[in-house]
């Protein structure tokens, strides 16, 4: 595990970090939803761009609805961008493609890596309150048996 997904995985409990939690969760889940989508439209139906709705539609599609707030998407998109994983085509209309690096992030399922370590840490956070819940349980009824 790197730096930076050791620093997305300790996150504290208070509301804040809750939130920024949540929104790293949708996050990463969309940067690999947008990088699968791309993968795949090169590589079963030789498309070597999409657009920016066909990007927002597959990905609240693929949600399930969890995702609706297409500000949060276009700015997930443009962090892409920034981050040299999609690049935009020269056309009339908003149309982006897989760059090189975007291409190396899958092969390395790097986005899916750190989806999977911040779902196992949500999940690890909510076994340990209902562990802590049950041993509160515990206590008081061997307290009241007694």
């Amino acid at each position: 595990m790197n730096d930076s997904e050791t620093v997305l995985i300790n996150i504290s409990h208070n509301m804040r970090d809750k939130e920024f939690s949540r929104r790293n969760l949708e996050k990463y889940f969309v940067f690999s939803q947008v990088i699968e989508l791309l993968v795949f439209l090169e590589q079963t139906r030789g498309l070597t761009d999409c657009s920016l709705g066909m990007m927002v539609d597959t990905i609240k599609s693929c949600s399930r609805g969890k995702i609706k707030d297409e500000e949060w998407i276009n700015r997930w998109i443009a962090e892409l961008k920034f981050m040299g994983a999609i690049e935009t085509t020269a056309s009339n209309s908003i149309r982006f493609r897989i760059t090189q690096t975007g291409y190396d992030l899958y092969r390395q399922q790097a986005f899916q890596t750190i989806y999977s370590n911040l779902k196992n840490a949500k999940d690890s956070r909510l076994l340990s309150i209902v562990a802590i819940c049950i041993s509160i349980v515990a206590i008081v009824l061997s307290i009241l048996i007694q």
